[in-house]
């Protein structure tokens, strides 16, 4: 028996999940992609619609390549990792940043971006994955809105607070949600693996 056979991978590296998400396919089908065929999904899927930290990094980082014209392969965003930090750090001090206190974490992403470019199901699917992804984002915002209405309910808000926050806030964030699901949903232009 050798150590390899007693390590774990589950343990040790808990980004090769079996289960994978929506958000790790649309990010494998974007390491397929140029730029200019990549710009159209970055642009429907905001940054905030990636949940999984890791993912979500990765996405800031393809989403940079992509709007200064490269295409996203995998070495180019280790190379932007460098210089650019996960959004969630960019107020933090450098000691408490997860980039800080996980020196391995360039290694886990080269780990997650290659298992992202080899495990997607169809790397022509993008706006399928972008569709889904945006539908997930649409319902956590929905419950994160039921919560925020529920807590002003019971702190007794007025009934124009109320309106205003339903009306403005939720209403309008939740259709931007709607209408970029319906725009990743219609049939491609015709964006085509590199």
């Amino acid at each position: 028996m050798t150590v390899l056979d007693d390590f774990d991978t589950e343990l040790a590296f808990p980004i090769w999940d079996a289960t994978w998400q929506p958000e790790d396919h649309l990010i494998g089908a974007l390491l397929h992609l140029t730029a200019a065929d990549a710009g159209e999904l970055v642009e429907l899927v905001p940054t905030t619609a990636i949940q999984q930290p890791i993912a979500r990094w990765a996405y800031e980082l393809i989403s940079a390549l992509v709007a200064a014209g490269h295409d996203p392969a995998p070495n180019q965003i280790l190379l932007a990792a460098r210089t650019q930090p996960p959004s969630s750090e960019t107020d933090v001090p450098d000691a408490l940043t997860i980039t800080h206190l996980r020196p391995n974490i360039l290694a886990d992403l080269g780990i997650y971006l290659a298992h992202a470019l080899t495990r997607v199901h169809d790397i022509s699917a993008g706006r399928l994955y972008a569709c889904d992804v945006l539908d997930d984002h649409f319902r956590r915002r929905t419950a994160a809105w039921a919560v925020r209405l529920q807590h002003m309910v019971s702190a007794e808000a007025d009934r124009q607070d109320l309106t205003t926050a339903i009306t403005e806030g939720m209403r309008g964030e939740l259709r931007d949600l709607w209408q970029r699901a319906e725009l990743a949903a219609r049939d491609p232009a015709g964006a085509k693996p590199r």
